[in-house]
């Protein structure tokens, strides 16, 4: 961690992060994390959680796992954003066989 007061020296690929009046410098910063500016939802060793929760807020849609095999999985890939959020989880049940399902009256999606 580095005061406010020193200077900061950064390299490609370096990430500042600021928290709770330090900041500390990251050298291992992934590209695959801007892709989302080009419509790539890019995810690399992701649980499904972290996966379904970015998909939810991108498409603000509400998705429940029920199925804890598949929320034990992680999960590695790139998605063009025009795919859609069921597209994606159906492209994903290809490694971990689930189920989905949809309420159309909410629009909530189900993996069980």
């Amino acid at each position: 961690a580095t005061s406010t007061d020193e200077p900061v020296i950064m390299a490609t690929n370096d990430r500042l992060c600021y928290t709770e009046g330090n900041f500390s410098l990251t050298h291992s910063f992934d590209p695959d994390e801007l892709l989302w500016r080009k419509g790539i939802h890019a995810f690399k060793n992701a649980s499904l959680q972290e996966i379904t929760d970015r998909l939810g807020f991108y498409y603000h849609t509400r998705i429940i796992i029920r199925n804890s095999a598949a929320a034990a999985v992680r999960y590695s890939g790139k998605f063009r954003q025009e795919e859609g959020v069921y597209e994606i989880l159906r492209l994903l049940r290809q490694v971990q066989n689930f189920s989905l399902s949809r309420d159309n009256s909410s629009g909530t999606i189900y993996i069980d």
